[in-house]
């Protein structure tokens, strides 16, 4: 794992209200010897970072995909925590167990025992994505070129929410009642009560990880490199973009106690950490 000193990515912009400075910080970077990494999340109670390794081409069913285990400061604890999976991306937890989306299959693995316990595969899945949870436990993950949601029920994925207005759905995130939805051009608030939505952000990217900022904002990633923070109301501000020198930045995780955020950069095959602005 490599220290790296402050780096100032971009330190001020311009919203409606006057001038805010602000600086994006590297913390630390893991060794470069992760296999594709997709996804990172963050886990407060097991106080860890789970990382999805693609590890071969992102749809095919080759067997080669696995997760790994990093702590906190970015340490490689167990880089083949779990293996058996054949091109994981998305992952969403709870106490006892990991959910991995694995292109048309949710793999949930028993945390404790470190083997999977499940497979739950959704035969007309195109390609399986990010993954949720809220705190009822339900799960939620999205199916991108399928333009639709799925929902874990009763030991079966079933379509939960389809329509144009998901187009290449990704990014998911559970906040209270609503999840929040990443496409190839907007994020939604989505009810999860009666499944209506707003738009929250028109125009961006494609949306590939989203996370709550803890304070009614969010960040959100977009793969070829780009990373963003969004407040309701306000035009997102790009952070980081990194396209120029091929670092991806894939679906990010965050600890909103340390304000770090966690960039699994794919092809680049590490995880940098990054803090916007003072604790």
């Amino acid at each position: 794992m490599k220290k790296f000193l402050p780096l100032i990515i971009i330190s001020v912009f311009v919203i409606s209200n006057g001038v805010r400075a602000q600086e994006l910080n590297r913390i630390w970077s893991s060794e470069a010897i992760l296999d594709v990494p997709e996804s990172v999340l963050y886990s407060p109670v097991h106080q860890c970072l789970f990382v999805s390794n693609v590890s071969g081409k992102p749809s095919e069913k080759d067997g080669q995909g696995m997760v790994s285990v990093l702590d906190v400061d970015g340490n490689i604890k167990e880089l083949n925590w779990v293996s058996g999976l054949s091109a994981p991306k998305g992952m969403a937890a709870d106490s006892t167990y990991l959910y991995v989306s694995d292109i048309n299959e949710l793999v949930i693995i028993d945390i404790r025992l470190k083997q999977i316990h499940d497979r739950i595969k959704k035969e007309d899945a195109k390609f399986l994505n990010d993954v949720a949870i809220n705190s009822h436990g339900d799960v939620f993950v999205s199916d991108m070129t399928a333009n639709r949601i799925l929902k874990l029920k009763d030991g079966i994925l079933k379509v939960w929410l389809e329509g144009p207005m998901l187009n290449s759905v990704n990014g998911l995130f559970c906040e209270g009642d609503d999840i929040i939805v990443g496409t190839a051009s907007q994020i939604l608030k989505v009810s999860m009560v009666d499944q209506s939505f707003e738009v929250l952000f028109d125009e961006t990217t494609a949306v590939d990880g989203i996370e709550s900022d803890g304070n009614g904002g969010y960040y959100f990633s977009s793969w070829k490199g780009l990373l963003y923070h969004a407040i309701p109301g306000e035009v997102p501000v790009l952070l980081m973009d990194t396209s120029e020198d091929e670092i991806n930045c894939a679906d990010i995780g965050y600890d909103p106690t340390t304000k770090i955020i966690f960039i699994p950069t794919f092809f680049d095959n590490r995880v940098v950490a990054y803090r916007w602005g003072k604790l």
